[in-house]
């Protein structure tokens, strides 16, 4: 899969994977952050407020994206969980996410089977697969 979809390329791309258009403008900031360290039966939990920066009303698809230790094989980052949210002109709303540790698991060859790998990685939140608004960094230990 190297080079290919939006968690394998990393060349330019006049449409990143989840882009769209809007009337108006959104700015994120953390509500209740991710803790630092995680273990496989943990779960990755925390909120973020959306602000709608602009003097219409508007609909933001905030996107959750993984990014991986940077081991062989591994995705440059990936989807993992994405929340549609209307904004009146000027307010915010606050969004709740979790995503279960243990699908972060990847196939690994020696093993063959499912592993959770050890190591840092980074949840990023934007608009689409290459907008970074808020990110924060965090391990896996098991």
């Amino acid at each position: 899969m190297k080079g290919r979809t939006y968690r394998y390329y990393t060349g330019p791309v006049q449409y990143p994977f989840g882009y769209g258009l809007s009337y108006t403008s959104f700015g994120y900031a953390w509500k209740r952050p991710l803790k630092k360290a995680y273990t496989a039966k943990d779960t990755l939990s925390f909120s973020v407020e959306v602000s709608n920066l602009g003097p219409m009303d508007g609909d933001e698809v905030v996107q959750a994206y993984i990014q991986y230790p940077g081991l062989e094989r591994m995705p440059v980052k990936e989807l993992k969980a994405f929340k549609r949210v209307s904004v009146s002109a000027n307010g915010s709303k606050e969004l709740d996410f979790s995503i279960p540790v243990g699908e972060l698991q990847k196939w690994d060859l020696e093993k063959n089977g499912w592993k959770l790998y050890d190591g840092h990685y980074k949840i990023i939140l934007g608009s689409h697969s290459r907008d970074e608004k808020i990110g924060a960094e965090f391990s896996i230990r098991n």
